[in-house]
């Protein structure tokens, strides 16, 4: 199956009739089958796909990920201390070595200021 001379599809049929589907979308003149990307950048982590119904649908990380330069999204790194114990932002729990006292919050704006 051609569209504007490009090769979209490929029908073969023993009885001499054969149906294909030929959905799809257009960017920059060009057909692009239903599901296919069309184009996909890994460093921002957005792409761009033909749907299922045919549209052209971007996508990219969410308001509160982060492009790891690679394709995939994360969450920022958040933390939660407790004692001696920090649980990161995908529950994981890891203990703090035990010190004389732990500095929990400092304000680099108020000189010595230093929550223990």
């Amino acid at each position: 199956v051609l569209a504007n001379g490009d090769k979209v599809d490929t029908l073969w049929s023993d009885t001499g009739l054969a149906f294909s589907d030929v959905s799809g979308c257009r960017f920059l003149g060009l057909p692009y089958k239903v599901g296919s990307v069309v184009s996909a950048d890994p460093e921002t982590c957005e792409s761009l796909t033909c749907s299922s119904a045919g549209v052209l649908t971007p996508s990219a990380c969410g308001p509160l990920d982060r492009c790891g330069g690679n394709g995939i999204c994360s969450f920022d790194t958040i933390c939660t201390v407790t004692g001696p114990t920090v649980i990161d932002i995908q529950g994981h729990k890891n203990s703090v070595e035990d010190r004389c006292a732990y500095s929990l919050l400092s304000i680099p704006s108020v000189p010595n200021f230093l929550v223990l």
